[in-house]
């Protein structure tokens, strides 16, 4: 038998003392002979108050929430990093604090569930889960400050967040960050309001743990810190009187306590329970001590940080993310401040709680999406005191009476009519029937949502508004629950390692853990085992060419013959011993000699969420300057989100998104490729479309031209606009078209960079021919951006991470290429038909081919041949020199104009490089994005125009540098630029998958 009460019986607590024994001559009343209920002779009492109940229930569904499939997800970067560190030191290799990696606790605790549990996937994130699941217990502690069913709903929000699940199952410091801010919190305003020191140590503890955990203890410490500072100078009355003597009751000795407690818990988890002295020296400052040379201190490290703005996401990100993510705690979290407004210091604090931490996280350089749940943590808190307030009082009983039932009824049926409204607005229509067909039902359903809202509005006074309001509540409640629930189980279950929305940030793939499998497979049938010899891509150190140790450290940890190469294999290894290779696809030119021995197949590395809203960040705004730091006014380009909007097209994206998670534009990838040694053919990879890297480079490119058939139409618009690459449903058939040229013949050839092909239009916008594909052989291409035709119509394609140029008849034949890759290091002295990136061509009336050497920040020029002639540039910011030149176009004079991208400038230089004129483009080219790449052309007036891809415009200029047109492009991303035959401007629109053909500016 199990008793569960609010205290549950022993055989102590149930003993009845005898009476004491009365005077003589006391009369005794009668008494009663107390029987027991009879028990089982194997009966268990466990002392439950049923108050913990609904908790424990919660904690449980949250616990089969964070371990269903844990082991699923394929392990990003950092969770790779933090994975195998831990699995070092449960291996017996220790552990050293390295700031980059944030504090030892997530090591050191997933060290021990490995040392428990074993180590795999599922246990690598299994800690984070348990965490996750205790966030979710932790209202309980709240009671009182948020009621008990206040507690309730804020843990219910915590069971199904997409933000909180999804990082509980994910092996990164913020959830423990999470976990211990509010016990932190907890602690606090606990000890405040019943004086029991206990709650006071239990904050120095969590505040220790916060500090061994990530640097966010000075954001998560610092809010609670100048709230209660306030909070002494600015309470009043008999509640500032009960504060301060709260503060002051602590004493000295409750301090040293909880300071020694902070410290010893530090040392102990810095030093690795005193393995490793040198922890000290890194957990808070660089320290100026012989013993501490050469180690940064992990304030200092992450406050450098915040300049490099990692992921280079614009203010508004968390303004987007919440919404889109957390939009039932920010709905009623807005609407607790709006209408609860209780004089009580816990839910004040948590108002300043999330405007701090909103202000404080969206103004720090480095923004994620894993910071989202201290953005939410607050909210949900607020958001259960409001639901609270409406079941204490009665609002749920009254929702369930047949008219509360058929008020929820109504505006279910609203939001429905809603939905389908703002659906048919979103689709495009063919044609004016069509369109009054559409306008029809918008308006039938327009009437309807009308019709709702009046009939609230009349049955309000007539059944009263106590029934009337918890109805609305309820329906309103049904809708967006259905919807949080849903978007967390599509993020966390439907594709959890598929970046189709922006909480999936730069995921690793899945081809990630099959590669793993087939490399087990391999190793398996070949009898070598864990014994077995694996390549490895370790870059080139630049950080441009990067390597692919990340995650598959994680996931190759038992092999121990791993062996990493940079840039170049060295000849001394022999690669019969080696089955397998691994390398970045950008990486390979240096190797093709060895690729020979291997057949290779192409996959991705990581993929991520289409970066466009980027687009919208205002960069044009007022500020001031405080030191050598300025501080500028946050704004958005509404122009362009109205642009963006008025498009058919981008609205139905945007709604497929929001109701559908399908991607709104092309996701970016990093890719790779496995490669098997052709000793052991019958063991590689299966063929999924890769070409093998020893075939012949004719059989290459004869393969790969192959392609599809597509079928264009050239499209005329009432602005007299015309649009290349789309069919007659309106459907584009290019994909990320980087550039466009104009041939003598009057055809448009189109470089295209992700499919890595030429598609060549006629005049008429059919496609004439089309060649190419993904690969390092002759006729194929890795991302190509720039594209001329010579006079003689002969076509030159810049191959840009092939590093070289390469060129073809007008059908396609190929005739020819130069270039290979090197670093000059912005020298213009040497290494001639060296490039690092070759972005843009332009060839001259005399046969000369300039060309934009793209990181080595200069300008090359090469006969029709290839034959060097002469280079000009070099690193710098003075006149003549480039930082990150792209754009580059030749005027009837034959000078050469540069986009200087990263100097913010146009150059115009003669064609042997001498400075002639400087342009300052207006503020857009700053950004360091792989998409924003800007190119310039001049037409016959001497009219210079330019292309701004992050902010969907082009812009012209005088030949004096005065602008004198913008043209929006109507939320495209205006790439390359080229002028027609006829005058016309040619742009390449990236992102709508078009080229424009517009009036000559």
């Amino acid at each position: 038998m199990v008793q569960v009460g609010p205290r549950a019986a022993t055989s102590a607590a149930t003993h009845i003392p005898e009476a004491a024994p009365a005077a003589p001559t006391e009369v005794q009343p009668p008494t009663e002979e107390v029987t027991r209920p009879g028990r089982r002779r194997y009966s268990v009492e466990i002392p439950i108050d049923p108050e913990y109940l609904p908790f424990l229930g919660l904690m449980f569904v949250g616990l089969v929430l964070r371990f269903w499939d844990l082991g699923y997800k394929a392990l990003h970067h950092d969770e790779s990093l933090h994975a195998f560190y831990a699995f070092r030191l449960y291996d017996g290799e220790g552990y050293e604090h390295n700031a980059m990696m944030h504090g030892p606790l997530l090591f050191e605790l997933n060290a021990l569930a490995y040392l428990l549990f074993g180590a795999n996937d599922f246990t690598a994130r299994l800690v984070p889960a348990l965490f996750g699941v205790a966030i979710i217990g932790m209202p309980f502690l709240l009671r009182h400050e948020l009621g008990r069913a206040g507690a309730i709903a804020a843990s219910v929000l915590l069971v199904v967040s997409p933000a909180f699940l999804y990082f509980s199952r994910f092996i990164r410091h913020d959830i423990y960050v999470d976990a211990f801010t509010l016990l932190l919190v907890i602690g606090v305003f606990r000890y405040l309001a019943t004086g029991q020191r206990n709650w006071f140590y239990t904050s120095c503890v969590a505040a220790a743990l916060l500090f061994a955990t990530k640097e966010d203890f000075y954001i998560s410490g610092f809010i609670p810190f100048v709230f209660l500072a306030g909070a002494w100078f600015l309470l009043r009355g008999e509640r500032r009187l009960l504060f301060r003597a709260r503060v002051r009751a602590l004493g000295a000795n409750a301090w040293l306590i909880g300071v020694a407690a902070f410290v010893a818990i530090n040392l102990l988890l810095y030093t690795t329970f005193l393995t490793n002295l040198q922890g000290v020296c890194t957990a808070l400052v660089t320290l100026p001590l012989q013993g501490c040379a050469g180690t940064t201190g992990a304030l200092n490290y992450w406050l450098d940080q915040q300049d490099f703005a990692r992921g280079g996401q614009p203010w508004f990100y968390y303004f987007m993310l919440l919404p889109l993510y957390e939009f039932v705690p920010l709905i009623l979290g807005v609407l607790a401040m709006i209408l609860v407004r209780p004089r009580q210091m816990f839910f004040w604090f948590c108002v300043f709680w999330f405007t701090a931490a909103v202000l404080i996280y969206s103004w720090a350089g480095e923004k994620m999406p894993w910071m989202l749940p201290q953005l939410t943590l607050p909210l949900i808190l607020l958001a259960g005191r409001l639901l609270g307030q409406w079941s204490d009082a009665g609002w749920g009983r009254q929702a369930l009476t047949s008219r509360g039932l058929a008020t929820g009824g109504l505006l279910l049926l609203a939001m429905f009519a809603l939905l389908a409204w703002v659906g048919l607005g979103a689709a495009a229509v063919a044609s004016p029937v069509a369109q009054q067909s559409v306008t029809l039902q918008r308006l039938a359903l327009a009437i309807v949502i009308a019709a709702v809202a009046g009939g609230l509005v009349y049955l309000g006074p007539k059944w009263g508004r106590e029934t009337v309001m918890p109805g609305i509540a309820l329906g309103a409640l049904a809708v967006l629950g259905a919807g949080y629930i849903r978007s967390s189980l599509m993020v966390n279950y439907d594709h959890p390692d598929v970046p189709v929305e922006p909480l999936i940030y730069v995921q690793t793939t899945h081809d990630v853990p099959f590669i793993s499998n087939e490399i087990e497979r391999i190793a398996a049938q070949t009898g070598q085992g864990k014994d077995m010899r694996i390549l490895l891509d370790n870059g080139y150190g630049d950080g441009d060419h990067e390597a692919v140790s990340w995650p598959f450290e994680w996931y190759l940890r038992d092999y121990h013959n791993r062996r990493y190469y940079t840039k170049t294999i060295d000849s001394s290894i022999n690669l019969a011993d080696y089955p397998v290779l691994i390398a970045r696809d950008t990486n390979l030119e240096p190797i093709q000699n060895e690729l020979s021995q291997y057949t290779c197949q192409n996959y991705k590395l990581n993929a991520w969420f289409p970066e466009e809203y980027k687009t919208f960040n205002a960069l044009d705004t007022p500020g001031f300057a405080v030191g050598t730091h300025r501080f500028e006014v946050p704004w958005l380009r509404f122009d362009l989100i109205g642009q963006t909007l008025s498009n058919p097209d981008n609205r139905l994206r945007l709604l497929k998104f929001l109701l559908y998670r399908q991607a709104p534009g092309d996701t970016g990838a990093r890719g790779m490729v496995f490669c098997i040694n052709k000793e052991i053919p019958a063991l590689g990879p299966a063929p999924l479309g890769g070409v093998p890297a020893a075939t012949a480079p004719q059989a290459a490119a004869q393969r790969v031209a192959a392609q599809p058939a597509r079928e264009a139409v050239l499209q005329s618009q009432p602005d007299g606009s015309q649009v290349y690459g789309k069919d007659a449903d309106g459907r584009p058939v290019l994909v990320d078209p980087k550039n466009v040229a104009a041939g003598p013949d009057g055809k448009l050839y189109v470089v295209e960079g992700k499919p890595a092909r030429v598609t060549v239009f006629n005049p008429d916008g059919t496609i004439a021919t089309s060649w190419g594909g993904p690969g390092q052989g002759d006729g194929q291409f890795q991302e190509p951006w720039g594209i001329a035709v010579a006079p003689n119509g002969n076509v030159y394609v810049a191959d840009t991470w092939n590093h070289r140029v390469q060129y073809f008849d007008p059908s396609g034949k190929f005739l020819g290429k130069w270039g290979r890759l090197g670093d000059a290091k912005g020298s213009t002295m040497d290494l001639p038909s060296v490039f690092w990136g070759p972005r843009a061509i332009a060839i001259s009336d005399a046969g000369e081919v300039f060309v934009t050497d793209t990181g080595n920040k200069r300008v090359q020029v090469f006969g029709l041949d290839g034959g060097f002639k002469r280079m000009f540039g070099g690193s710098g910011d003075g006149p003549g020199q480039f930082n990150e030149e792209v754009g580059l176009t030749l005027d009837a004079q034959g000078n050469a104009w540069v986009a200087d991208t990263w100097n913010n400038r146009i150059q115009k230089l003669s064609p042997s490089g001498d400075p002639l004129l400087q342009i300052a483009v207006p503020s857009g080219w700053g950004s360091q994005a792989v998409s924003n790449k800007p190119y310039v052309a001049v037409n016959a007036q001497g009219r210079i125009i330019a292309t701004f891809p992050e902010q969907g415009r082009v812009v012209v200029f005088d030949a004096e540098g005065q602008q004198l047109q913008e043209i929006p492009m109507q939320g495209g991303s205006p790439v390359g630029v080229a002028v027609g035959s006829d005058g016309r401007l040619l742009v390449a629109d990236a992102r709508g998958n078009v080229v424009e053909s517009l009036s000559s500016p």
